[in-house]
């Protein structure tokens, strides 16, 4: 029996169960003899002796013992090769986490001070993503995207933070108009917005 294709946007808090959700579901939907495919928008830091570093490899390990050998993993954090690694990819389930690390590496591309000025760099590789997003479906793919909810707490108290706040809001909203099911995942429990699970 052929798996229909389905698509996803999972939003959650940190720590909150999302990337473990997006897993099980990426379980429920490969074909037996396939492998799911991780990929990864996380970029470590270039400085190895620093904190940030070794706080961001422990997570990184971290979620790779969580998928263990039952997925193919790449990693790709550069924001434009995105779309391409969807497309490229063989895999017929396709979990990406996440966007916000996407989104980060987008918007600093350029170093901090051109942060505002990235909207036009950000409206074409947000174009290419929803656009990408139908072809994949009508492939036969089915995609699932993992992101951090960030606009349910205080105001940031930083104009980086509030510019990051609204473009992270813009692209939750485009990705979730684009897939069949947005879930809120809170204690590890998805709550349904629309569609269904897998």
């Amino acid at each position: 029996m052929t798996q229909r294709p389905f698509s996803a946007l999972l939003l959650g808090g940190a720590n909150s169960g999302k990337t473990a959700c997006a897993l099980a579901w990426a379980r429920a939907l490969q074909q037996a003899g396939e492998r799911p495919l991780y990929l990864a928008t996380a970029a470590l830091p270039s400085d190895k002796t620093s904190e940030n570093y070794k706080r961001w490899k422990t997570r990184i390990e971290k979620h790779r013992l969580e998928r263990g050998a039952a997925f193919e993993t790449l990693e790709q954090p550069a924001p434009d090769k995105l779309v391409p690694s969807l497309e490229e990819a063989r895999a017929k389930v396709i979990v990406v986490d996440c966007l916000t690390l996407f989104l980060s590496a987008l918007l600093f591309c350029e170093g901090t001070e051109r942060m505002e000025q990235q909207a036009p760099l950000f409206e074409r590789l947000t174009q290419e993503l929803e656009e990408a997003l139908l072809r994949l479906t009508r492939s036969g793919k089915s995609v699932l995207f993992v992101s951090n909810e960030v606009g349910l707490g205080v105001v940031p108290y930083t104009k980086m933070g509030e510019v990051f706040r609204g473009y992270a809001g813009i692209l939750h909203q485009r990705v979730a108009a684009g897939v069949s099911t947005l879930a809120l995942v809170v204690a590890g429990v998805p709550m349904l917005v629309k569609g269904s699970k897998p």
